[in-house]
Order: structure tokens, then C-alpha cells, then sequence
């Protein structure tokens, strides 16, 4: 259902003849971005297992509306924030009485929360932690300084269950927020689809993947802060005096403008480009020489892992939260320093001199599938509902 169709929760009621537990997933909006994406990922996984999954968002809104199941049902909260929201959201969960409410991020977890205390209903809330608490929090972030942690620390421990998408992220949850380790689940993201190996074998038409063109360098994210691509356009430059090779930057955001100076400005310039956002930028990813990731901190990468699902060397920034976690240390990948251009261009390096070896690295994408995922959240939430 797209955003025109939404309906309001006044409107939507759960029908008497469905006998499938409820979850309804909570999140803002559905922009592209990490969070919505295992969002549509998930919830034909959690339908597959037995559940019934709704969607409530703050606003219908948002690119990757248009590729959720047609089959899901889209809740609009007519909202403008999570906060704002606390009080529509409360009352869906009267309308509906969803067994679980499946917040997504430490702010929805706080809000939902609240709102199943608001509601009065006895529905089970899971929320579900995709980015470091400590990142997200720090001075000049959104919420900022302590105000974060301590509506984690006191609202968290009333919910039913805690997720972290990755240990860093747990770990660094249990410390800022002050929670017990021991609560919080890991359950990685739904990455790889059963059409995942489609999307990524689709035709390429860009001269730079030609045959005997030099080695490509792909990255892919949001321009933003928090990815230091700054960092990857010095560490290319460095690289460049050595082989010839080039970088195709995939993405759009805030930094735009800002890196594209910089690679105009760079020797490198030549064999640099930054090309925007792309529905499905695999195709790039597949054919490139590595993948190359220079995050300063992350929840879990999901470009990393589709860059092992198209069977492409990565080489990362050991940053806090995911990396590591999927390349098992180096066993799949090259790690390097957080802002480090030298190291960086180091690894690159020495990965484009190595021979490809897909094969190891499909086999751990897997470990990351849709499949996986949905049977664990599902075994989570049978749990849960045990304990009523």
C-alpha cells in the first residue's frame, strides 16, 4: 500500500476472521535509509512464518514505499515526530490490539513504550536498536548530551524485549543506557532477498566495467557524517599514484556538494564520480574490483553485507558497531583504521592485487538472509508471547 492509500487508524481495523498473532512494525517514515529497508525485507518474512505484520508510520512517505508488499497493511499516524505521534499511536493500539508492537530504533522503542502503557492494552512491546546509543546521542546529535540515554534508562526496562541488529550496538546499548546486558537479543538484519541474486546479475551499462578497463572502487551509503567519504577521496587519491584505477561513489545526501569539490579538486579527478542514488546499484557493486566502506561508526553495514552477497572483496574502517562483526575479523575482509586515508589505500591496494575468491564470501552473505532473520524474530516473538 503507498502513501496515497494509507489509511488513518480511526479507519483500519484488524479483521475477525484472521487468527494470526498481530506485530505492527512502528517507524517513522519509509525514506531510504537502513532501518526502512529491513523493514521491507522483514515483514514478508514474518507473514511466511505465521504472523500477521501491519505497518504504522508517523507519515506514509518515503521512496521505499513503493517496494513493501502490496499484501501489507500501512497504518499513517499523521505525525510530524515519534513524539508527536505518542498519542495516535496509543489509540491504533486500542483499535487493533496487536499482540506485539515491533518498534523500530531507541527513540520509537521509548515512544512505543509509552504508548502501550497510554493504551491500556496488554500488547507486548520488542524494540529493535540499529544504531550506536553513544553515537547518536553525543553532544550536537538530535536529542544530544543525556537526554537519550536517560529516557533509554528509565523507559527500556518495561518493555518485553530488546533487539540490537549487532553485539557493538548491544554492547554499547547495555553501557550508555545503563541496562543489562543480558536483556538485549542480537538478531541481524534481513539483508539478502530471494531475489537478491537477480537484482544483482541486471545489466550494467557504464563504460568504466568494460573488459580491460582498470579496477573499479565502489562505495554506497548516504552522504552524510557519519560515512567519512572525505576520508575514501584521500585515500583513492593516495591509491591512484600508485595504480591506475577508479571510484565510483553511489549515494546522494547533506555532503553532496561538499565531496564533489573535493573530487574536482583532487589529482584523481579524472577517475572519480560520483553518480547519485541508484534504485538498485548492485550491478555496480557486483562488477566492481572491491567495496570499500569508511564509516566512523555504523549499527550493522547493510551495504557491507550485500557487497558480500555480490561476491565483491570489501575492505572497511574497523568502526564501532557491525563491520568486524560481519567479516568475522579479516576472515572476510580487510579492516582498517577509523579515519586513516594511508591505511585505507594500503588495504585497497592489496585487495585488488589479490585474487577475488567469491565463492567464501557468498557463502557468508547468507548468514544474513531474510530467511534467517525472520525465523529468529519469529522464534523472539513466540517467546514473548509465552510469557503473557
Amino acid at each position: 500500500m503507498n502513501a496515497e492509500t494509507a489509511v488513518s487508524p480511526t479507519v483500519m481495523t484488524r479483521g475477525t476472521a484472521d487468527r494470526r498473532p498481530c506485530v505492527v512494525t512502528y517507524h517513522n517514515v519509509m525514506t531510504f535509509g537502513g532501518v526502512a529497508r529491513v523493514i521491507v525485507n522483514l515483514l514478508p518474512g514474518l507473514r511466511a512464518e505465521g504472523f500477521r505484520p501491519v505497518l504504522a508510520l508517523n507519515k506514509a512517505e518515503g521512496g521505499l514505499l513503493q517496494f513493501l508488499d502490496p499484501e501489507i497493511e500501512v497504518i499513517s499516524l499523521g505525525s510530524r515526530s515519534s513524539t508527536a505521534a505518542l498519542p495516535k499511536l496509543a489509540a491504533t493500539l486500542r483499535k487493533l490490539r496487536p499482540e506485539i508492537l515491533f518498534a523500530q530504533t531507541f527513540r520509537n522503542g521509548v515512544v512505543g513504550t509509552l504508548a502501550r502503557k497510554l493504551s491500556g492494552t496488554d500488547t507486548k512491546v520488542v524494540a529493535c536498536l540499529h544504531n550506536m546509543l553513544s553515537e547518536v546521542s553525543r553532544p550536537g546529535a538530535i536529542l544530544g548530551g543525556r537526554i537519550a540515554p536517560l529516557a533509554c534508562r528509565m523507559v527500556m526496562p518495561m518493555t518485553d524485549a530488546v533487539v540490537a541488529v549487532s553485539q557493538g550496538v548491544a554492547d554499547d546499548f547495555a553501557r550508555v543506557a545503563r541496562i543489562d546486558r543480558a536483556r538485549i537479543r542480537v538478531i541481524h538484519n534481513p539483508v539478502i532477498t530471494p531475489d537478491f541474486a537477480l537484482k544483482a546479475a541486471a545489466p550494467l551499462d557504464h563504460p568504466w566495467f568494460a573488459p580491460g578497463e582498470p579496477p573499479v572502487i565502489v562505495a554506497v551509503g548516504r552522504l552524510a557524517p557519519q560515512k567519512d567519504f572525505g576520508v575514501l577521496l584521500e585515500a583513492f587519491t593516495l591509491l591512484h599514484r600508485k595504480r591506475r584505477c577508479r571510484l565510483v561513489l553511489i549515494g546522494d545526501g547533506p555532503e553532496r556538494a561538499a565531496l564533489e569539490a573535493k573530487a574536482k579538486a583532487s589529482e584523481a579527478a579524472a577517475d572519480m564520480a560520483l553518480v547519485g542514488f541508484r534504485d538498485n546499484p548492485f550491478p555496480y557493486v557486483r562488477a566492481a574490483g572491491l567495496f570499500a566502506l569508511s564509516s566512523k561508526f555504523e549499527g550493522l553495514p547493510t551495504v557491507l553485507i550485500e557487497a558480500l552477497g555480490c561476491g565483491t572483496p570489501v575492505v572497511a574502517t574497523d568502526c564501532p558497531g557491525g563491520p568486524s562483526e560481519i567479516t568475522e575479523g579479516e576472515r572476510y575482509g580487510r579492516l582498517v583504521p577509523v579515519g586513516d586515508p594511508a591505511a585505507l589505500a594500503a588495504a585497497m591496494d592489496q585487495v585488488l592485487a589479490a585474487p577475488r575468491g567469491s565463492d567464501r564470501l557468498l557463502e557468508r552473505a547468507r548468514d544474513f538472509s531474510v530467511a534467517a532473520a525472520s525465523r529468529n524474530y519469529a522464534a523472539l516473538f513466540s517467546e514473548v508471547l509465552r510469557v503473557r
